[in-house]
């Protein structure tokens, strides 16, 4: 006897929406703890990815290798370091789009802890 599918309902229907949305827009990697990186955010579908390092410049960067970012995005040992030496910065493929206007974590909390800096 074969098994019908059912209809899972509304909400695992919004939920891989969502998913769906959330690959076609930027995605904050997972963080790991990084002498240089303090952020990166990857884009799967437009191959682009976001490096702010600890020194508060960040950078943006184009036609990125998208088994690179997938692996990044899904592989926890992944260092952030490593892979940004890789695939950004000494890539063949990889080229810088920009700088980013990113305010550093430590910025910012130093701007809402001490309200005359803002």
């Amino acid at each position: 006897m074969p098994i019908r599918r059912q209809d899972k309902g509304f909400i695992p229907l919004l939920f891989t929406l969502l998913t769906m949305f959330k690959l076609m827009s930027y995605v904050q990697v997972p963080f790991r703890t990084s002498n240089a990186i303090n952020s990166l955010e990857v884009d799967l579908l437009r191959q682009k990815a976001r490096c702010v390092f600890k020194n508060g410049k960040g950078y943006e960067y184009g036609n990125v290798s998208k088994r690179a970012i997938a692996n990044v995005m899904f592989n926890p040992d992944v260092s952030l370091g490593f892979w940004v030496n890789n695939n950004l910065l000494n890539s063949e493929r990889a080229y810088e789009i920009g700088h980013t206007r990113n305010v550093t974590r430590s910025r910012l909390e130093k701007m809402l802890n001490d309200p005359c800096l803002a």
